[in-house]
């Protein structure tokens, strides 16, 4: 300890006389500063003018090594005359000193009183990740640390308060890839202990698989057997079509902005590792189903196609033949059970398709109930006299589009080559289908218009024949839609390949379309075996087509059509083989979509709980991570980066993770087992374990989570009668496995796997009968508004007798069910105080139907309550214009339109245009949506402009004189907004600049008027 003191003693001497370290006066006035005894005669005994510093004993300071006196203090750099290191140097600011090692030295009154010398703090971290490498890290670019694997990190330089400071990477990590969090920052009267080094290691550049799989029954896309050089080239490879279209790509499919995530009471949750994983994509990969295969009709392999099916992950779905509706009396009994497993798993579905209208593709002959039905001849369809053909097409049109619960319809099929219904009836009935396609459709579905051969001709000529004639058929139906009832709303090319078509022909057909500014699906994709003979071409080719269709922005989906082998087919256009394994093409299908377009980050949330993200545009799950509290998961989607996304923790408070914890388990259910036919309840689950257990909240997960129904109060599980011989099970082996999991309110939890086996009921006594309840119609209700439903249906089996209404479920308890007729009620509910178990205004409730040989059906319903803004209504003030006076509000079915505003109406950033002496306000979609949140209103929809404003425009020869303009003197040289929207980034207006006058989509940051709707 006297070697430090005398040291010490020396440097401050050596600051004192050093310009900078303080002004020249101060050398002689500060010198008891460094009154420090030696060893042998204690500081309270020795009084300070009575140690000069020349006079120190020789052998405290040996006059040889360093005699003061022959060193004037002015003219001694101190790196010549007194041997301090760097650390010493920054040592000597504190009152609270360490070694190099950061050992703190003993306490010492005298530097903690001194009023010139104060309190140093550390800065430290961790490292995450570093595994098997090095780097070096720096502080300020003084102090390197050496880091060989992941752990703690500090460094010993000391900071007072109010100092900066910035960790860099000296040296980076050969085998990592290191990223600094918290990196820089300000010293504020505590250690900087939150700097953190998140490091991952680098994989093989051309290939992003993360297992060595060579089972093709393994759908994870880690699978690359026998397109390693493929997937190389998706990964590596130069060409110059693949590097634009992977630029377009990150442009168009991903988007960047900040995450930031809150603990359950709003505050940032920081410091805390997070992984953001990709669940599925925004963009449509989807799967055509093949009926007679789901049944398992066509071959025994109905649960291997199912299991096949969601292992592939497709996120929208269809069928090749069944609702067709040529084939409704085979096909058509297999749709409603594949609908209701296509709504369970969320995958939605399209429909294929309303018209084929060649005679060979449509029912040969009218039925006799048809005819009945709609009083026209029983016979051949193609001798119908035209009238009565132009009622069955439309009956069936209108039937069969009303029927089915699709997202969207291929209206019409192969109009190109496919006209004997049209030369009858003449080519604008191709508009009138769209027309009465929408309007009686079910979800306002989608009407597309589907021809093959578009981008997929084998023509060397980018623009053929082929492509001319589809676009412009598709302009004539626009034509048409004058009044906007119902027009195509998307483009369906099956791209189905025959060639081995370059990139850039693909490419510049999909641009072709550009014009019409309408989504585009590849709804039939597939690769033509008997033309592309060799698998890696077709899977060279599958590559080729997938990318650029996912490069090109106005490009929705691919579906692939020919999904699963099947032995009634001679071609082999397959993914997958009848023995449940991946070809070629699956596996690049598999790679791409699992693979090379995920997004799968772990990274840490900083001081202010935000990381960025740079990931596809889809659906994705946060996990936050933490050292004492269980790990908490959020779902959330990412769609702009550029809004940001806040995500809060349900469970998780600041702080929790230091909580006491307690230890419980959940105790095994008696009953696991349940027979097939009869609904499965199990009992109230009961804790073992401390006594400090408080208040529990039950959630479900595992492989058939999504089957069950469970109390999150009292943890009561249930499951709905299952039929034993076709299982809805993930394995389909009547083995039901789930996960309960109970929560207490700091995060403390028990887990429970448990697995429900359903057995055959052998009985032969019962009379069985099958039948469902159809779907409910409403399911909505807004607030203060008694809720009635309408009767329901059964459909199934004929034997169907009377049946017995009764309701279980969360919210049974609110409603009132008729035992006779079925109808439920549910008494008028306030939005703000929900009465719903959950407390989220979402109703649940499940109808059971029983007849009199306990045959049952049941429906889960969700009656949502919906809110009512409880606004003062907001009227324009009556202003006038150069022609005449200007309408307030137009009335319009049962809806009122507000005029545009004024520019002196409004704060809101935006542009103005005067027209008839009146500045009017201009609004991109964002302001023109906040302008009618802010008068208490709401943009109009598409629909609603076309329905009630455009018919006013066009009401005249010229748009100038329509009544819209010279009646109620609303400006008509720019559109106006509607609330919905065809694409990312652009929204439907009425436009109104043009005659006639037309609805059509703009880009959001276009500036135009708006009219609010009340």
């Amino acid at each position: 300890m006297k070697n430090y003191k005398c040291t010490f003693a020396l440097m401050l001497i050596f600051c004192l006389g050093v310009q900078g370290c303080g002004s020249e006066e101060q050398v002689i006035e500060e010198l008891p500063i460094l009154e420090i005894p030696v060893e042998d005669a204690p500081v309270e005994d020795v009084p300070v003018e009575e140690i000069p510093v020349e006079e120190a004993p020789a052998e405290e300071v040996p006059v040889e090594e360093d005699p003061v006196e022959e060193v004037p203090v002015e003219e001694a750099p101190a790196e010549e005359d007194v041997e301090l290191s760097a650390f010493e140097l920054a040592m000597a600011k504190c009152n609270n000193p360490w070694n190099e090692l950061g050992v703190a030295l003993n306490d010492n009154s005298e530097l903690l009183n001194d009023p010139l010398l104060s309190t140093c703090y550390r800065v430290s971290g961790v490292v995450d990740g570093l595994i098997d490498d090095n780097i070096d890290l720096s502080i300020n670019g003084a102090e390197t640390l050496a880091v060989a694997s992941e752990g703690q990190f500090e460094f010993v330089t000391p900071f007072i308060s109010d100092e900066t400071f910035i960790l860099s990477v000296k040296t980076a990590a050969t085998k990592h890839q290191c990223n600094l969090i918290n990196n820089s920052g300000t010293i504020n009267d505590e250690q900087a202990n939150n700097l953190i080094v998140h490091c991952i290691a680098t994989t093989s550049q051309c290939d992003k698989t993360t297992e060595n799989i060579t089972d093709d029954k393994n759908f994870s896309g880690n699978n690359i057997e026998g397109i390693e050089s493929l997937v190389s080239d998706i990964e590596c490879g130069v060409e110059p079509w693949r590097e634009a279209a992977n630029e377009r790509i990150n442009n168009i499919r991903k988007t960047s902005g900040t995450i930031t995530i809150v603990d359950k009471n709003g505050e940032p949750v920081t410091n805390a590792k997070v992984n953001l994983t990709l669940n599925r994509h925004n963009f449509k990969f989807g799967g055509i189903a093949q009926a007679k295969l789901w049944h398992g009709e066509a071959d025994d392999v109905a649960d291997l196609y199912k299991a096949a099916y969601l292992d592939f992950g497709f996120n929208k779905g269809g069928f090749q033949n069944a609702l067709k509706y040529k084939l409704r009396a085979g096909l058509e009994p297999l749709v409603p059970a594949m609908l209701t497993w296509f709504k369970a798993h969320d995958i939605p579905v399209r429909g294929h398709a309303l018209i084929w209208p060649k005679w060979t593709n449509m029912e040969t002959t009218v039925s006799a109930q048809d005819a009945l039905d709609m009083g026209i001849t029983q016979g051949d369809v193609a001798n119908l006299p035209s009238d009565e053909l132009k009622i069955y097409v439309d009956t069936t049109i209108r039937n069969w589009a009303s029927k089915w619960d699709v997202v969207e319809w291929d209206v019409a099929n192969e109009l190109r080559g496919h006209y004997d219904v049209q030369d009858i009836l003449g080519y604008q009935e191709e508009a009138h289908w769209y027309k009465l396609a929408k309007a009686n459709v079910q979800n306002s579905a989608t009407l597309f218009i589907n021809d093959n051969r578009i981008i997929s001709d084998s023509s060397e000529t980018v623009v053929s024949d082929k492509v001319a004639g589809y676009k412009s058929n598709v302009e004539s139906i626009l034509a048409d839609d004058t009044l906007n009832e119902g027009h195509v709303e998307a483009l369906g090319f099956q791209s189905r390949f025959g060639s081995m078509l370059s990139a850039d022909t693909i490419y510049q057909r999909l641009s072709y379309f550009d014009d019409l500014n309408l989504p585009i699906s590849a709804t039939e994709f597939e690769i033509k075996d008997d033309l592309i003979t060799t698998e890696i071409d077709r899977a060279v080719l599958t590559e080729r087509v997938m990318t650029v269709y996912f490069s090109k922005e106005s490009v929705s989906d691919i579906l692939v059509w020919t999904f699963f082998e099947s032995s009634s087919r001679s071609d082999a256009r397959h993914l997958v083989d009848l023995e449940g394994n991946a070809n070629l093409r699956g596996k690049t299908w598999l790679y791409l979509v699992k693979k090379h377009w995920n997004t799968d980050v772990t990274t840490w949330l900083d001081r202010q709980g935000e990381t960025q993200l740079n990931g596809f545009k889809g659906e994705y799950t946060a996990t936050v991570s933490f050292t004492n509290y269980p790990d908490e998961q959020v779902d959330f989607s990412w769609i702009d980066g550029t809004k940001g996304k806040t995500i809060q923790l349900l469970n998780y408070a600041n702080g929790s993770d230091s909580a006491t914890p307690a230890s419980f388990s959940i105790d095994s259910f008696e009953n696991t087992e349940v027979e097939e036919g009869v609904m499965f309840t199990s009992t109230v689950p009961t804790l073992s374990g401390d006594d400090n257990i408080g208040a529990i909240t039950w959630t479900v997960t595992g492989d058939d989570a999504n089957l069950f129904n469970l109390n999150s109060i009292t943890g009561v599980l249930s499951l709905t009668a299952q039929d034993f011989e076709s299982p809805a099970d993930t394995d389909i082996d009547n083995n039901y496995a789930v996960i309960l999991t109970a929560t207490d309110a700091v995060g403390n939890f028990a887990e429970l796997a448990l697995e429900l086996v359903v057995t055959d009921n052998l009985a032969d006594n019962q009379v069985l009968v099958n039948f469902t309840i159809d779907e409910f119609i409403t399911t909505t209700i807004a607030e203060n508004v008694i809720y009635s439903s309408e009767l329901p249906n059964l459909s199934g089996d004929e034997a169907v007798g009377s049946v017995i209404w009764t309701v279980e479920g969360d919210d049974a308890n609110l409603f009132v069910v008729d035992s006779s007729t079925g109808a439920l009620t549910l008494a008028a509910q306030d939005f703000e105080n929900a009465n719903d178990l959950a407390g989220d205004n979402d109703y649940l409730v499940t109808l059971v139907a029983t007849d009199s040989e306990d045959n049952f059906a049941q429906l889960a319903l969700v009656i949502s309550v919906t809110n009512v803004d409880e606004v003062v209504v907001y009227s324009p003030p009556e202003i006038s214009g150069d022609n005449g006076d200007i309408s307030s509000v137009i009335n319009a079915g049962d809806l009122v339109f507000t005029r545009p505003a004024l520019a002196t109406e409004t704060t809101l950033d935006g542009g103005a245009a005067t027209v008839e002496g009146n500045k009017w306000k201009l609004f991109n979609w964002s302001e023109a949506e906040a302008y009618c949140s802010d008068i208490g209103a709401r943009l109009p929809t598409k629909t609603e402009l076309s329905d009630n404003l455009l018919t006013l425009v066009n009401d005249a020869d010229l748009v100038s004189n329509g009544s819209f303009s010279a009646t109620e003197h609303w400006p008509v040289n720019k559109g106006y907004w509607a609330s919905t929207f065809p694409e990312d980034g652009k929204h439907h207006l009425m436009k109104t600049s043009i005659d006639p006058a037309k609805m059509s989509a703009l880009a959001d940051t276009n500036r135009q008027y708006v009219t609010c709707v009340r």
